[in-house]
């Protein structure tokens, strides 16, 4: 919903509610015996209110407002090993309240050159329930094997956190002539930490506790052109991302023989590359577009920080990934 106050001022009110339940089974060994089955159950539900205040004021325009989101996200599988004849449930849920503030403000210093800064308050409150059981027998009773004997409770914990955080953003834009604009710009990403609803306290008893925010800090240079009138638009941006803390999911080999799966605040990392996009009219029916990008991206530290893992696996490492991809440059700088 939009409200216009005045021609200098807008505001406006964005809600939103979903839903999804999933139920199903994956046949990992794609024969008629549950040599591995892993039928799950999936469902969530979320309700977001969001209010913006807009204002354009000639050489200042800008936006400010909050945020409330409520979730809530529940899932349920078993790890059928037919061959032992086990079963292993893992069941969780989380139920999220998060809350935000946040304002943007651009200001043209000259006809030519114009400032914007930003920035936004989060804080997530997270409330988890995290429940892993084997069991004798083909399926757990949450799936239907009623006769299925329990033959130890692997996780069985409830945890809540808080996380706060303020994340910034500036860039500068210029336009040496009217045709062309070019901005620089740095901002810091924040995703909260929470808790695995994978996790085996038996295997890694951290688990418990859960994992931690993660960070990423941003810069990046990039124009925006178009030519003809408008006919022919071309925009490309070079960047760099450093990420720290950031949120892995890890297997990793144990004593017992076995593998121990958990979300870990393993890494530092970096990405880097650079991009090109353009449209262009033939017609005024008729157009062509096209992209390339280039990313490469390395960790810088690799940590395992597993309780109960195979010592010969633990400790720091260092490693790259680099990988190719292609990332949407911003509409607006």
């Amino acid at each position: 919903m939009d409200w216009e106050i005045s021609d200098t001022l807008t505001f406006r009110s964005i809600s939103a509610w979903r839903n999804g339940e999933t139920r199903g089974n994956i046949d990992f060994d794609n024969t008629p015996d549950p040599t591995l089955d892993i039928p799950a159950y999936y469902a969530d539900e979320q309700f977001s209110q969001e209010f913006q205040l807009l204002f354009d004021a000639g050489r200042v325009q800008g936006v400010a407002g909050v945020y409330y989101m409520d979730a809530m996200a529940e899932g349920a599988f078993d790890t059928v090993l037919g061959g032992l004849g086990v079963s292993i449930l893992s069941e969780g849920r989380v139920d999220t309240q998060s809350i935000a503030a946040f304002a943007d403000v651009s200001i043209d210093i000259l006809d030519s050159l114009a400032l914007s800064i930003g920035g936004r308050w989060t804080q997530d409150d997270k409330d988890a329930r995290v429940l892993r059981q084997t069991y004798l027998g083909i399926r757990s009773p949450f799936f239907g094997n009623s006769s299925a004997v329990l033959l130890a409770p692997n996780t069985n914990y409830t945890n809540s956190a808080t996380f706060e955080e303020f994340t910034p953003r500036v860039s500068l834009t210029w336009k040496p002539i009217e045709e062309i604009s070019i901005y620089g710009s740095y901002s810091q990403g924040f995703k909260s930490g929470g808790f695995d609803m994978r996790g085996d306290a038996s295997l890694t008893p951290s688990t418990v506790d859960g994992y931690d925010p993660e960070f990423v800090d941003t810069y990046e240079i990039g124009f925006h052109s178009g030519f003809m009138r408008g006919r022919v638009n071309v925009s490309g941006a070079v960047f760099f991302s450093e990420y720290t803390d950031m949120q892995i999911t890890r297997q990793e080999p144990t004593i017992t023989g076995g593998i121990a799966s958990y979300v870990d605040n393993a890494a530092e990392a970096e990405m880097w590359g650079a991009e090109l996009e353009g449209r262009v009219f033939l017609t005024d029916s008729l157009t062509a577009n096209f992209a390339i990008g280039y990313i490469e991206g390395e960790f810088g530290e690799y940590r395992s920080s597993a309780v109960v893992a195979n010592p010969a696996a633990a400790g720091h490492h260092r490693c790259a990934d680099r990988s190719f991809g292609f990332r949407r440059l911003p509409e607006h700088a």
